[in-house]
């Protein structure tokens, strides 16, 4: 029987979408677990390629320590009660096309060999902790809604979430990019995406942010950004683009993000060898002395932050140092 379309499963009733499912060659299932279709657990191969382009899945469908050797193709599949893929290798990759998942997407600790398309897609809730990309990642104009996470995984390849919706909020946090990372947006009607990056990685180029509008609460705490010894040896129109993407990040990234990031700078710089006349690293309190005084002596408005000064103290709270000439010379 031929895997019924959207269209063509209307008048179906659940139980007869779910006598249809359970006829997909090579896909054994059952029905367990609170009604969800689950791959048996011994079922460890799947050898054969499997297109189920359009194909409605009217249950929760959970698919455990399962090795696709070929490409698994979901193109316009949708998942009315959620997908759960745990510890999975796509060793030819996947292409989830404009597939919709909801309420529930997760592809925890799974490995995308091949390369993972989800142009398109829609995710409600997703959940994309420890997952590895070897190759590039495609979620080029999804839609994310509430609550998605992409925890400590690690992008390989080039990781594309250009005119990404985030009606909702990604994060990011202690994800590695180990080649670009573009959050382009072109489109003309585009929103602020609440997106964190705390203790995230990026190894090779800074995150490109052109057209993209980021909003006030996007977290950069502990960012790691590419050291000069890897910016040394890319290509010059590569360094090109990479300048105008620090500059992006620069006008896009909040004053107080920018400040946090100005300060992990300047402590890796310090915290090195080479920063010190010595030989030795600096003592950590010295650098906390010095960033002290630097919050204190610049104060808010070289920093472009109006009337409020440094860690968001008020300004006129330094009133009383500008007696002398030189507090006098930094406040203006």
């Amino acid at each position: 029987m031929e895997n019924p379309r959207f269209a063509d499963i209307m008048d179906l009733s659940d139980a007869e979408i779910h006598n249809i499912q359970t006829k997909i060659p090579d896909l054994p299932k059952e029905l367990e677990r609170h009604g969800a279709i689950v791959l048996t657990e011994g079922f460890t191969k799947i050898k054969k390629r499997l297109e189920l382009n359009g194909f409605y899945f009217a249950f929760r469908v959970v698919i455990q320590n399962t090795r696709f050797k070929s490409l698994l193709t979901l193109f316009h599949a949708q998942f009315a009660a959620g997908l759960m893929a745990y510890d999975c290798v796509f060793k030819e990759g996947l292409n989830a096309t404009a597939a919709n998942f909801r309420p529930f997407t997760t592809f925890s600790e799974c490995r995308f060999i091949g390369y993972a398309s989800f142009d398109f897609a829609t995710f409600d809730r997703s959940r994309f902790s420890k997952a590895l990309f070897k190759e590039t990642a495609y979620f080029y104009a999804s839609i994310f809604n509430a609550s998605n996470t992409f925890n400590d995984a690690i992008f390989k390849g080039k990781a594309d979430f250009g005119n990404a919706t985030v009606d909702g909020q990604i994060n990011f946090g202690k994800a590695t990019f180990c080649d670009r990372a573009s959050f382009d947006d072109a489109r003309p009607d585009r929103s602020a995406a609440l997106l964190s990056f705390n203790a995230s990685e990026f190894c090779k180029h800074p995150p490109r942010f052109f057209g993209r509008e980021l909003h006030e609460d996007t977290d950069w705490t502990g960012v790691k950004l590419p050291n000069a010894k890897a910016q040394a040896a890319l290509p010059r129109d590569l360094l090109e683009d990479d300048k105008r993407a620090y500059e992006q990040l620069g006008s896009n990234a909040v004053p107080w993000a920018r400040w946090r990031m100005s300060i992990c700078s300047l402590a890796r710089r310090w915290s090195s060898r080479a920063a010190s006349p010595l030989g030795t690293p600096a003592p950590p309190i010295v650098f906390i002395a010095l960033s002290q005084i630097m919050a204190a002596a610049i104060g808010g408005r070289l920093l472009g932050w109006g009337c409020y000064g440094a860690f968001g103290a008020y300004y006129t709270r330094f009133i009383s140092w500008a007696e002398t000439s030189c507090i006098r010379a930094w406040t203006g």
